[in-house]
């Protein structure tokens, strides 16, 4: 957020980095910098987030020192190009640079596509030769996913711009001279398409059809060895215009000002092209994506001698082993034998085999000799189709066979592994539905397979990308479903398709499509679900209650009849999940904290299906719901003893949340639904979803009122609003909950009235009736100490420190900061004791003490990742950012400003606490946008909160007015007694004031603030600090007119500051005191006032500022 106009420098990343600045080359020293410049540079004046940053620099698997590493070297960038350059803004970071070659490109880019497209022909050429001669090659980063992904991007774009000036250059009549640097471009990139198409129409245009044509077929040639696929549509068309002479590829005359330019591809030779493999069935479609499994499967068909592609039905396994087979005929120079075994039964596998063989059967010899003696020696290879119902019988011929035929190769495909001697296995996952390079679904293997199929039926076919995605996901990216979709689609359109897939099984239904168990997603499931043994099928039915992952354990709960005495065994359960995994009914996955295994949905909707048919859904719901609550108090119970629990809470929150939703009788159900609300609500709150944690707690009150319990009821309402401690702003929801909950407990002299009343009273804070606070929290401290319990003496005293701060309270406030924190600790009530490590911290900056709040918040910083708080982590990160300001640490400012905002996603309240800390305590003038979207989000809060009258006089201190600045103090005015903020917000209208030079609203002013002279001004639970009052009465005295008193005032502030160390809010004092010394001219005070100004400058200067805020405009 550094002020000034950015200094002049051309930063070139389109190739290797290269910095100039009007002094001349810049070495930017550092591997990471260099990428990070780099990555900054390709978008520049955009804000490049730091998680994407660090996902560029160091990938997936993410050092745990990422975070600040980054931001080292967002320090080291500003070190070596100066200010103004790399910009902090929200999360993320910006370059403000106007000369980089990738802006530059783009430019030119985009000018030549609008003159392409108003036919300025030359001017397009010209254009797009600018932008290509700013290409040295693709951008140097990291080889990390996100960053391949970027590079990607750039060189096809590149590529984009030299196809686009092809076309102009076509269009302008230079077939003919195009064609060389075709067939080397081609050569260069033969699977890009868009390239033979554009040879294709110049060879035409250049009166040689035959040619064209065979570039064609070359084409054709080239996809189906590299690919597998034919030519796209776009390639097929030009095929059949070419040979109908189609008048529309014709143009007119070309224009002689346009000529070819030297942007040429480098050579390179061309892949020889091979015939197909012979003896496979007939394959209708052509073969999209899996490219890495088919390298895969082609290098265990050259290693191994038994090869095993396992899947769930419906994956695509025929298709892949059909696509490696094709592919290996010069491995097997006697071809391929394929078999399939779907229709055989055990008893017939061997003669189903031989009959594939062309072997018949006699009396004299056994089939399997026969087959074993016709395989022989021959160097073939053997594909055995669909062995899952027949693995017992398979298994042991593929070895029999193996052993006698020394040169055969066995590919097998089942959805279970056989178990035999040498098998090599490839488990075949469904399509990834985002590329795996760039994060997107555009271009994934199972978008891909859908649009190609939609396309086949529906050649103009297009859609939204993120429908055709949806599609996808919800087909789980098994091919077959994709498929299936696909065919509906063309009848249903993409959005009636959507809508039909909440009902997959019963849609994706393909008529002709394939055959007998491949023409619906149901009868690929009723093979698999047949093939299982009663125990196997009665766990298959019982897990499909479980929305995400499941461990044994959650799988043993819901396994068997609930009243069963003896719970199933975890050896029993892991056997059954072993075989259901090896069938591919259930996905393995291993995790920070072990194995867990899920259904597909598509999987899950089946075995659900199954699950009702069978009468066992309500018991099912039961288990689960038993299981949930059980769960989510195990984890409570880790959190309280500060243990690991937030990772399996990720892993199962939609579980338990599913649970909650659950529909059961009262009774045990009822009260196990209670305590799983009470338990899941405080699991939110502790993960930062306050909002998921309001909503459960609400719930939970709805299921206490129904059992009439008030202390149930009083734990449910105290809940939401511990879960909005944070919050800072009363809501009218939470106090109704509290007002409820304290009526029943009737006039009962009980803990839990006690932590009602506290928690009313800090609710009720910021209300119209705070008198009431004070007086519940005097009430709430009365009964705790009746009571003698630690706990709710905890909850009482802190009540009190919150209602009662005010200017000049701060020794008591540190006082009770300390009660809180030890009656917490002997409490376990750990979100207190750290609340009252943090009011403490506050106190001290009230008191000016800041060395004490610097040591004070490294305690709370310690204690709160000790016991895993993010919220009072996000608390002690903003002491730290406040304590930087101060100082005038403005980097380190700048980066705990990105570490606090970050961890702060979650919760829209901490960033508004954040926003008004940097509001009040940031004195460098913002970069006009900056000032701009702080006016704006002002405006807002000034909206949402407007009994908060601080966020007015920020707005108004934006954009002073006379008659605003009078009504504002008439407000402050009326408050009675005056907090904090009201201190703060006075000192802020004292600066408005100044420069409005409004002299009778300042003499009033004054007098208010006088007895806070000497004090600093210091806000809220951030600890938003404005400096010293005596600051303000400086200003309010020169806009009087009492020079004299300024010079004192001012005087006291400058030296307040300086003792401090309070480096900014010095400077800014040493200004106007120049300014005060000046006016006053008495003797000494001329050289006195230049002495404070040079002062002021150089502090400035030091701390690489360039003009503050909060100084008088006379």
């Amino acid at each position: 957020m550094s002020m000034g106009a950015p200094p002049t420098i051309d930063i070139r990343v389109l190739g290797p980095l290269d910095v100039h600045s009007s002094d001349g080359r810049v070495a930017v020293p550092g591997s990471k910098p260099r990428a990070l410049l780099t990555a900054l540079g390709l978008q520049p004046h955009t804000v490049l987030p730091g998680d994407i940053l660090q996902a560029m620099l160091w990938g997936e698997d993410l050092p745990v020192t990422s975070h600040k590493a980054l931001q080292t070297h967002i320090s080291s960038l500003r070190r070596t190009l100066g200010h103004g350059i790399v910009i902090t803004s929200g999360t993320g970071w910006l370059l403000a640079a106007d000369h980089t070659d990738a802006s530059l490109f783009m430019r030119h880019v985009r000018a030549a596509r609008d003159a392409a497209h108003d036919g300025r022909h030359e001017s397009a050429a010209a254009q797009f030769d600018a932008a290509l001669d700013l290409w040295r090659g693709p951008p140097e980063l990291p080889p990390t996913p996100r960053a391949r992904a970027e590079v990607t991007r750039w060189v096809e774009a590149h590529e984009s711009a030299v196809d686009d000036r092809i076309d102009v250059l076509l269009a302008s009549g230079q077939a003919a001279e195009l064609i060389g640097d075709l067939e080397s471009a081609v050569a260069e990139t033969p699977l890009r398409e868009r390239r033979w198409a554009q040879l294709c129409l110049a060879l035409f245009r250049a009166g040689r059809q035959g040619d064209a044509l065979g570039a064609y077929h070359r084409a054709r040639a080239v996809l189906a060895e590299e690919l597998g696929v034919e030519p796209g549509a776009e390639l097929r068309r030009l095929e059949a215009a070419i040979l109908a002479h189609d008048a529309s590829l014709d143009i007119q005359p070309p224009s002689p000002t346009v000529r070819h330019g030297p942007h040429r591809p480098p050579e390179r030779t061309r892949t020889a092209t091979r015939e197909p493999a012979a003896g496979m069935p007939t394959v209708p479609t052509t073969f999209v994506g899996r490219r890495n499994e088919l390298r895969r499967l082609a290098s265990l068909l050259t290693s191994g001698r038994v090869v095993t592609v396992t899947g769930p039905g419906g994956v695509g396994k025929t298709r892949l082993a059909v696509a490696a087979a094709a592919s290996a005929t010069e491995e097997f120079p006697a071809g391929t034998l394929f078999v399939d075994l779907a229709p055989a039964g055990p008893q017939f596998v061997v003669e189903t085999v031989a009959a594939a063989a062309g072997i018949v059967g006699r009396h004299e010899q056994p089939i399997e000799d026969a087959l074993r003696r016709s395989l022989g020696s021959t160097r073939m290879l053997v594909l055995l189709d669909n062995c899952e119902h027949v693995v017992d019988v398979v298994g042991p011929l593929v070895e029999r066979l193996v052993a006698a035929c020394p040169n055969i190769v066995m590919l097998l495909t089942s959805r279970e592994r056989l178990g035999a001697a040498g098998e090599r296995v490839l488990s075949l996952s469904p399509l990834p539905v985002l590329d795996p390079h760039t994060g997107d679904a555009k271009g994934s293997d199972a978008t891909t397979l859908f649009l190609d199929r939609v396309r086949a039926i529906e050649p103009e076919f297009d859609a939204d990308p993120a429908l055709v995605r949806e599609v996808c996901t919800r087909c789980d990216g098994l091919p077959l479903a994709i498929e299936l979709a696909a065919v509906r689609c063309a009848s249903l359109g993409i959005d009636g398709l959507l809508a039909g897939l909440d009902d997959r099984l019963r849609l994706l239904v393909g008529g002709h499509v394939g055959t007998g168990r491949h023409r619906s997603l149901r009868a690929v499931l009723d093979w698999s679900h047949g093939l299982l043994d009663a125990d196997e099928q009665d766990l298959f039915r019982r897990l499909s209650i479980f929305a995400g992952t499941f461990d044994l354990a959650a799988a043993a709960a819901v396994l068997g009849d609930s009243g069963s005495a003896a719970p199933v065994g975890l050896s029993v359960v892991a056997d059954l999940v072993g075989r259901l995994t090896d069938k591919h009914l259930l996905v393995h996955q291993r995790t920070p904290i072990g194995s867990r295994w899920r259904m597909l949905d598509v999987v899950r909707s089946y075995a659900r299906e199954q699950l009702a048919a069978n009468g066992e859904e309500a018991t099912a719901q039961a288990q689960h719901l038993a299981w949930a609550s059980t769960a989510a108090e195990r984890l409570t119970r880790r959190l309280d003893a500060g243990e690991p629990w937030r990772e399996e809470f990720a892993l199962i929150t939609g579980d338990l949340r599913a649970a909650l939703a659950t529909t059961v009788d009262q009774g045990a159900g009822s009260d196990g639904r209670l305590t799983l609300a009470l338990a899941l609500a405080r699991l939110h709150a502790r993960t930062g979803a306050f909002t998921a944690a309001q909503d459960t707690y609400e719930e939970a009150m709805s299921m206490a009122r129904a059992t009439g319990d008030p202390d149930q009821l009083a734990r449910a309402a105290m809940g939401a609003s511990m879960a909005g401690m944070l919050f800072g702003v009363a809501q009218s929801r939470r106090v109704a909950l509290l007002e409820e909950a304290l009526d029943a407990q009737g006039e009962q002299r009980t803990e839990n009235r006690a932590v009602l009343l506290s928690r009313l009273a800090t609710e009720l804070y910021w209300s119209p009736d705070r008198a009431r606070s004070v007086q519940l929290a005097d009430t709430a401290v009365a009964l705790a100490d009746e009571l003698g319990t630690p706990g709710p003496r905890a909850h009482a005293l802190y009540a009190q420190c919150y209602v009662t701060r005010g200017p000049g309270t701060w020794r008591s406030q540190a006082s009770l900061a300390r009660q809180i924190t030890g009656t917490a600790r002997r409490a376990g009530e750990t979100q207190l004791e750290l609340a009252g490590y943090a009011a403490r911290a506050v106190a001290l900056l009230h008191g000016g003490d800041v060395a004490g709040m610097r040591d004070q918040v490294q305690v709370l910083n310690e204690e709160s990742n000790r016991r895993d708080h993010p919220e009072f982590q996000w608390y002690a990160t903003v002491y730290r950012y406040v304590l930087a300001l101060v100082a005038g640490s403005f980097e380190e400012a700048d980066e705990l400003a990105v570490t606090a905002l970050s961890s702060s996603r979650h919760a829209p309240e901490l960033a508004i606490g954040l926003s008004f800390a940097e509001n009040i305590t940031d004195l460098r003038r913002p970069h006009p946008d900056v000032r701009r979207y702080r006016t704006s989000k002002l405006d807002e809060m000034v909206e949402r909160f407007p009994r908060v009258l601080v966020w007015r006089c920020l707005t108004l201190l934006h954009d002073p007015e006379p008659g605003e600045a009078d009504a504002l103090w008439r407000e402050l005015l009326a408050q009675d007694p005056p907090d904090d903020h009201w201190l703060v917000g006075c000192c802020l209208l004292a600066e408005t004031v100044a420069e409005l030079g409004a002299a009778d609203i300042a003499s009033e002013l004054a007098d208010a603030l006088q007895p806070y002279a000497g004090h600093l001004a210091v806000a809220g639970r951030v600890a938003a600090c404005r400096g010293s009052v005596s600051h303000a009465l400086g200003l309010l005295a020169l806009t009087r007119g009492d020079v004299e008193q300024a010079v004192t005032h001012l005087e006291d502030s400058a030296d307040q500051h300086e003792r401090i160390g309070a480096v900014p809010f010095h400077a800014r004092s040493l200004l106007v005191l120049g300014e005060a010394l000046g006016l006053r001219g008495a003797p000494g005070d001329a050289s006195r006032a230049a002495s404070a100004r040079r002062h002021a400058d150089e502090i400035c200067r030091h701390v690489g500022i360039e003009s503050l805020r909060g100084l008088r405009r006379p």
